[in-house]
């Protein structure tokens, strides 16, 4: 451990056509005690400057440590791919024959691959002021219209996530009603874990449906696969949904994985009626400013529930149940 402290050597994984990572040396401006796996380094590679992951630490390399170039920066304090979703990411490369840099860069979002500054922000609820309780649109504004029905609708106000899943181009439209006074934007208090609400229907399960949440219930410490078999209209939805339950009530976040975008609004609302929890989705119809932040969320164990096409299973999520 001494001796790779003395002289470390980072290899990173850029997202070249190369199925290679590559050596660079750490300058003295950068504490290598610091340095973890998983974290994004910005390195010169020929002519460019290059966003890579760095993907071990060692003391040994094939080209002289003197030739080495330095890295020339490291954009992050902790590492943006754990060591699980690192060793996904290893896996397919090995199974699929592709670049590693390649496969690391597609499991982020696109504003990670770049030197962009992306800060995490909390979300927060928006709510019609006196003002805007009494104010009107044009039903030509529809746009305007139909968010401000909302708003008049949703006493508590409307959170971010709930507007991202019912009005996706609702950011530019709420500008102006903040500009006329007409909304006020509440930052969401921490969530207390302990204390994670559930509104559970007048719901009784038949005996099938019992039958398969406690299997599913008892197999939930150790990896399992099930299969749900069932007719359209046989409940098996509500399967998940006390599986999910028992998930969230262990403080663990749930991860949940739909065929195509077109499923995520229905299945968004459902799941918004049943649990008082942070629920943020990953699908294609997101900017890449909000699938960072929604990543972010995630990342930061601040979303309990992730509702998302394939391409959710990048997600890094520390408590996953």
């Amino acid at each position: 451990m001494n001796q790779l402290l003395k002289t470390p050597i980072v290899r990173v994984a850029l997202a070249v056509p190369l199925r290679q990572c590559f050596d660079y040396s750490v300058p003295v401006t950068i504490d290598a005690a610091t340095l973890q796996p998983g974290m994004r380094v910005l390195v010169p590679f020929g002519r460019k400057k290059l966003i890579g992951i760095l993907d071990a630490i060692t003391d040994q390399s094939d080209i002289d440590h003197k030739r080495l170039k330095p890295v020339i920066a490291v954009l992050d304090q902790q590492p943006m791919l754990d060591e699980s979703l690192m060793w996904l990411c290893q896996w397919a490369s090995q199974y699929y024959l592709y670049p590693l840099g390649e496969v690391y860069s597609a499991a982020l979002p696109v504003k990670f691959r770049t030197q962009q500054s992306v800060t995490f922000s909390q979300p927060s609820t928006w709510r019609l002021t006196t003002t805007g309780q009494k104010g009107s649109v044009s039903k030509r504004a529809f746009r305007q219209a139909a968010l401000l029905q909302q708003l008049k609708e949703a006493h508590e106000g409307l959170h971010e996530s709930h507007l991202d899943s019912h009005s996706p181009n609702w950011k530019s439209t709420m500008r102006t009603f903040e500009q006329r006074g007409w909304v006020e934007k509440i930052a969401l208090q921490e969530l207390d874990s302990n204390n994670i609400s559930e509104s559970l229907p007048d719901y009784d399960m038949n005996p099938a449906q019992q039958q398969a949440v406690q299997a599913i219930l008892a197999g939930l410490k150790s990896f399992n696969v099930f299969l749900l078999h069932g007719v359209t209209g046989s409940g098996k939805t509500e399967v998940y949904l006390q599986v999910i339950a028992r998930v969230l009530r262990n403080q663990q976040q749930v991860l949940v994985l739909v065929p195509e975008i077109g499923l995520t609004p229905q299945l968004i609302e459902r799941f918004k009626q049943r649990f008082d929890v942070p629920l943020v989705t990953f699908h294609s119809g997101l900017t890449d400013n909000d699938r960072a932040q929604n990543w972010l969320q995630v990342k930061n164990n601040k979303a309990r529930i992730v509702i998302g096409t394939r391409s959710a299973i990048f997600a890094v999520m520390p408590a996953l149940g």
